[in-house]
């Protein structure tokens, strides 16, 4: 019973209205026909799932859902007053003119791929895997997780801190194999050079290492 009384305030939340009792939750989702003893999600969130149908659209669907959907259109109103009041402020300049570059999707279109092209330059003149390295260094500082991602994470051995989580990014790899088998890179001069993870990661240690302890997923 003190389990029950203890999930009871949790689904009642999670089965909230957020537009209809944005102060707490919504007690008509309650199914009361149903005994909580039995099935406390169908006593709890019973009437809101007979009410609120999964949209065409969408695998799932429940209150944080709606919360997310909420959420963005706030975003997107803030967006838009922005952009149509630019001189407002500097942040309503910032803010409004970059939503209305992404937005001029023909203007996107155009440009295609100029604007990555120095970019591109510059990773197509790396030759040696100290440059590499380097380059890496400066990707992620413009926050673009090459090859790897960095963040927090909870500790697994204490839950009361969070520790550097790093763990491979972007490429898709799905196995050791793959993520350590050289990459050839052809260059329009015909030469070809050769680069690999553990090279670009050997200033964090053994990856391979690393790669071989982590738990199965």
């Amino acid at each position: 019973m003190k389990l029950l009384a203890g999930l009871g305030p949790l689904l009642l939340f999670a089965c909230s209205g957020f537009a209809q009792n944005p102060s707490g939750p919504d007690l008509q989702a309650i199914d009361k026909s149903v005994d909580p003893c039995e099935s406390l999600y169908r006593y709890a969130c019973g009437n809101y799932v007979k009410t609120h149908p999964i949209p065409a659209d969408e695998s799932s669907w429940g209150r944080f859902n709606e919360l997310q959907d909420r959420n963005l259109g706030t975003l997107r109103n803030i967006l838009e007053e922005s952009s149509r009041n630019l001189k407002a402020s500097a942040i309503d300049q910032k803010i409004g003119g970059f939503y209305e570059s992404c937005m001029n999707e023909g203007a996107i279109e155009e440009r295609g791929t100029a604007p990555l092209q120095p970019e591109l330059e510059r990773i197509d003149k790396l030759s040696n895997a100290s440059e590499l390295v380097a380059e890496v260094a400066r990707l992620h500082e413009q926050q673009v997780s090459a090859f790897f991602g960095f963040g927090s994470f909870p500790d697994p051995k204490n839950a009361r801190m969070n520790i550097g989580n790093i763990d491979r990014e972007g490429w898709g790899f799905r196995s050791v194999t793959s993520t350590f088998e050289p990459i050839r890179r052809v260059r329009k001069s015909g030469r070809s050079t050769f680069s690999t993870s553990p090279r670009c990661l050997s200033w964090l240690g053994s990856a391979r290492q690393m790669h071989r302890k982590r738990p199965p997923l």
